[in-house]
């Protein structure tokens, strides 16, 4: 097993990208998660941990199966913050290459997107409330995204992909 260990999980514009890998123990890869009493009833509830955390730990995968390690599984352990260790939730699910190599291929286009149309872009991209308040960007009700995101915004555009680059 190893654990608390870095790994070069891709690049991006041809730079590496690494994370701090929790857990990797017979080809299982383990992101733990200490979470407070309302994310950890939504992944019970949907019984899922969000795209974040899933795509997160596909990543640490990638990781390590590019360092030689075998990899099957890729989980995610939600700890609770405030509540009895018995309250923990564990999900896991099989290991998908591609969805870590997606990952930075639609952090690549949203850069180049972002570097196109500047703060215009923001209007395009598709996002999730989930993170919002812990953005540096987040500015409630702003009006100006050069000041501020006001939040998740709808894509307005249908001619963008999910990759964050306009289709042809």
């Amino acid at each position: 097993y190893w654990c608390e260990i870095r790994v070069a999980v891709g690049e991006i514009a041809g730079e590496p990208v690494e994370g701090s890998s929790d857990l990797y123990v017979d080809g299982t890869v383990v992101d733990y998660k200490i979470v407070g009493a309302s994310t950890l009833r939504r992944a019970k509830k949907e019984q899922h941990p969000g795209d974040q955390y899933r795509i997160q730990t596909h990543l640490y995968g990638r990781g390590h199966q590019r360092a030689g390690r075998p990899v099957h599984t890729v989980a995610v352990w939600f700890l609770p913050r405030d509540q009895e260790l018995a309250g923990a939730y564990f999900w896991s699910e099989p290991y998908d290459e591609q969805v870590a190599v997606d990952a930075p291929h639609r952090a690549e286009g949203i850069a180049t997107l972002a570097g196109q149309l500047g703060t215009g872009a923001a209007a395009l991209l598709p996002a999730t409330e989930a993170y919002c308040r812990s953005c540096p960007f987040f500015k409630p009700g702003s009006a100006d995204l050069a000041s501020g995101c006001p939040g998740a915004i709808k894509p307005q555009d249908p001619a963008v992909t999910f990759a964050g680059v306009l289709a042809s």
